[in-house]
């Protein structure tokens, strides 16, 4: 049984609407029309399954790294880290992303203005910009390989490219050029050289002649060679539209949007039912707490018996240590006192630590760059090793400061054992160092 799905582009001031029918890996587009105005568009979006290209220029992608994995805690700290790279106010943008290999995050973030004519869309299922629609068209196909390749997007004036080492997520570069300069040809000759992929393949999608002219450029200026996909040997259609890529990712995309970037209202939609999900599993556990804070006052008189009994047990404990000592009040700091006595016996036996640890506390608090907001909440220093935890404001923070405290002198294996996100968009750490 085949499903009928659309899609639809702005091209050139504009709008398309494709309509393509799929039976399995097989597809055909149906119908290519023009429409006269954005209100036209709006009720075919509203009577069928349908997908939004959005000009790359009106998008922002960002290439983000994480210590962690996992959708729940990226979504926690992704606004922190983006409000510092966004050229716009993150409370003004609508964000998503999708993880590329653990910790390897892509992310896109569009002006919420954009987004607002298609709020009010029921059957919209996806909304993303031509670059990214045009590389879920390619991976759908399974026509990237699974070897570090690049996929190279030119959407009018803006070129994006993506760069995959093994399937995982490498390197995103967005900008904007001047037709018929070399900048897209110098920035694909600098990841070749500096990024570390090994022999990558290169894909292209564009819908403009420009794009032809810039793939030749890079051909003969790296004496490689540039895959530009064919639409014709995957899709039977009456016509090719230069811009089919981004309409049949949009339209595929609006099938399957799960684990996607996609900003449609409708992935919101998905998002409360989660939330009111959430806050009834909350208020189920909140009962249940209510409950067992009732039983247990109910046990308070039992308790405080079992207090007692242990009271005693201690004074028993105490008698068997120390059988001369007269009975005293505070044993617990009687124990400490004659723990403290001990220690000064031993003094200057033992360990001879290279760097006391105050002055090592010192030296790492004046390699951390002043700038960083961090609470150190504990040090730990011997004569082989230290380590200190705190909490500061980025994951980027934690890096700054391992590098900063590998530059001090006899520290080497400087590593970040463990960070973690915490309260109040804070992140907690722990570095360790050997002496």
């Amino acid at each position: 049984m085949s499903k009928e799905i659309c899609s639809t582009i702005n091209y050139k001031n504009k709008w398309y609407v494709a309509y393509f029918s799929i039976r399995g890996h097989r597809i055909s587009m149906v119908q290519l029309d023009e429409k006269i105005g954005f209100d036209e568009v709006k009720e075919v979006l509203k009577k069928n399954t349908s997908g939004v290209v959005l000009n790359s220029s009106s998008g922002f992608l960002v290439h983000l790294k994480f210590p962690f994995g996992g959708r729940r805690k990226i979504r926690m700290v992704l606004n922190n880290e983006l409000s510092s790279l966004l050229p716009f106010e993150i409370e003004d943008t609508v964000n998503d992303f999708q993880e590329i290999g653990k910790g390897s995050v892509l992310s896109l973030s569009v002006n919420r203005e954009t987004l607002t004519p298609f709020t009010d869309i029921k059957n919209l299922k996806s909304i993303t910009v031509n670059a990214l629609a045009s590389l879920y068209a390619l991976r759908w196909f399974k026509i990237l390989p699974q070897t570090d390749f690049i996929f190279l997007n030119i959407d009018g004036n803006v070129a994006t490219i993506i760069s995959f080492k093994a399937s995982v997520l490498h390197g995103v570069r967005q900008f904007y050029f001047l037709p018929g300069s070399n900048t897209i040809a110098e920035t694909v000759e600098e990841i070749l050289k500096n990024e570390g992929l090994t022999n990558p393949l290169i894909y292209m999608t564009f819908s403009e002649e420009e794009g032809l002219f810039q793939k030749k450029g890079i051909e003969e200026r790296l004496n490689i060679r540039i895959n530009v996909p064919s639409p014709e040997r995957y899709i039977k259609s009456p016509a090719y539209p230069p811009f089919i890529w981004p309409l049949l990712g949009s339209a595929l995309l609006s099938l399957n949007p799960g684990g996607e970037i996609n900003l449609s209202p409708s992935k919101k939609m998905e998002l409360s039912f989660s939330s009111r999900l959430v806050f009834t599993y909350s208020a189920i556990f909140a009962a249940i707490s209510l409950l067992c804070f009732i039983l247990s006052s109910i046990n308070v008189y039992s308790k405080t018996r079992v207090l007692n009994y242990l009271n005693n047990e201690q004074s028993k404990i105490f008698k068997t240590l120390f059988p001369k000592a007269p009975p005293i009040k505070d044993i617990n700091r009687y124990i400490e006192e004659r723990i403290k006595s001990l220690d000064k016996d031993v003094s200057g036996v033992g360990v001879n630590i290279a760097t006391p640890p105050l002055q090592m506390l010192a030296e790492i608090s004046a390699k951390i760059d002043k700038q960083i907001d961090v609470k150190i909440q504990e040090f730990i220093c011997d004569d082989k090793e230290f380590s200190f935890s705190g909490t500061t404001v980025s994951f980027a923070s934690v890096e700054k400061m391992r590098s900063a405290i590998e530059e001090i002198k006899d520290v080497k294996d400087v590593e970040i054992q463990s960070v973690d996100i915490a309260a109040g968009k804070q992140v907690k750490f722990r570095i360790r160092g050997r002496l």
